[in-house]
């Protein structure tokens, strides 16, 4: 949560959503659900060296986009 709010004050706002929406049956929403743990790692590791780099958007992309690409097919 610190680093939630150190950006938060950094930036202002920091907010980003994501929605689906679909009629699932059991087998979609375990493979939704498969994804939401990678997901969390990837905004964690985001964060964390945003805060110690303060890192720019596009530092972020050019060191995360292609080892996650790579990472999580």
């Amino acid at each position: 949560m610190c680093g939630i709010y150190f950006l938060e004050r950094l930036f202002k706002v920091l907010l980003r959503a994501v929605v689906l929406e679909c009629y699932a049956n059991k087998p979609t929403r375990e493979a939704l659900g498969e994804i939401v743990e990678p997901l969390k790692a990837m905004i964690e590791e985001m964060v964390e060296y945003t805060l110690k780099h303060k890192a720019s958007q596009e530092t972020l992309h050019r060191v995360f986009y292609e080892m996650y690409r790579d990472q999580y097919p």
